[in-house]
């Protein structure tokens, strides 16, 4: 897995010692635009919407477009995607990305040390591992090997996502 390559040494065992799992229901927001950035999530089942600010340029409706990225042996499920596009069918905002089992989001204004530009929403029921920046700065310390191993993985998170957005603007759906 993505989580697993290239780190020797990273103890994925004491991965749950560092996140928090968190269940959520249908239409639950798991953060808001302006929330400060201090978590990454993990999804271990169900779905999250990302949808755009207010006034906010969109992307072009386009059929959905899987991506999956491999987490490692801390989530029960090791397979992640994600989809971009499409309006929700009983508003009018504009969802740009929904994410699914192993998903990975929250990662690029987290990196950044921006402020959430986004809103993100569960579409069903599941639950989520949630990283705190306190929690990754510690495991940095106590286990730099694990702590570098999430850094990877997100970093592959975010290349993946710039490079299904890139397919998705030039019209290139077959990867």
């Amino acid at each position: 897995s993505y989580l697993d390559e290239g780190v020797p040494g990273a103890d994925f065992t004491r991965l749950p010692a560092y996140v928090t799992r968190r269940e959520f229901s249908p239409g639950e927001a798991i953060f808001k635009i302006s929330d400060p950035s201090d978590t990454i999530y993990f999804v271990e089942a169900g779905q999250i919407a990302l949808f755009a600010a207010p006034h906010a340029p969109t992307v072009p409706k386009t059929p959905q477009i899987p991506r999956r990225l491999r987490l490692g042996a801390m989530l029960r499920k090791a397979i992640g995607s994600c989809c971009f596009g499409s309006e929700e069918p009983d508003d009018q905002r504009r969802r740009l990305m929904r994410y699914d089992e192993g998903g990975v989001f929250g990662q690029i204004t987290f990196v950044l040390g921006q402020r959430r530009n986004m809103v993100a929403e569960s579409v069903s029921s599941g639950c989520l591992y949630v990283l705190h920046r306190r929690e990754l700065q510690a495991m940095a310390r106590e286990q730099p090997a694990l702590a570098l191993a999430v850094h990877t993985a997100a970093l592959k998170s975010i290349c993946l996502t710039v490079a299904t957005a890139h397919d998705v603007a030039v019209g290139n759906q077959a990867r």
